[in-house]
């Protein structure tokens, strides 16, 4: 099997918290995110709790994008996941880093779906296990961000734990 899809898990710290306490705007942000990634929304919906905080899922036909945030943290959590060559949901990333105007980000992305074992994303090979990357940076001013391999415990403990 080739590789499904990649998945990206974005943080998102030193957001203004009036951007993250409106269900409006993040609705709104997901589905400019999902087209910036040339994804198909189906169907975004958003629920404000009391008394801060909002989650955002967007369903696609590619698969979800969706965003937690506490603004009295000035923090988001997303994740962003496509399937197929067509869409790039790291370009997702770049369009919710801009939008929140966060002061700085980290980002994995993890390949998914590879039966085999190993597969090739943008020159690196790695296991169904593996981190391909991990992106930080401050934004938007900042340098090229920083790119290193990592291993994820977790998911290794996942896999030979049954």
């Amino acid at each position: 099997m080739t590789l499904a899809g990649k998945h990206c898990l974005l943080e998102l710290h030193g957001c203004p918290k009036d951007l993250l306490d409106d269900p409006a705007f993040v609705q709104d942000t997901l589905r400019k995110a999902s087209e910036a990634s040339r994804a198909t929304i189906i169907q975004v919906v958003a629920h404000r709790f009391e008394p801060q905080g909002v989650t955002a899922l967007g369903l696609l036909s590619e698969s979800h994008i969706s965003i937690h945030t506490w603004p009295e943290n000035s923090y988001a959590a997303a994740d962003i996941f496509t399937c197929g060559e067509n869409c790039d949901p790291e370009k997702a990333c770049e369009y919710l880093r801009e939008a929140f105007e966060c002061a700085r980000y980290s980002m994995t992305t993890v390949a998914r779906g590879m039966s085999s074992g190993l597969a090739a994303v943008d020159g690196n090979t790695i296991t169904p296990h593996s981190f391909r990357g991990v992106r930080s940076g401050a934004t938007p001013e900042s340098a090229t961000p920083k790119v290193k391999d990592v291993s994820c415990p977790e998911a290794n403990y996942a896999q030979t734990s049954g």
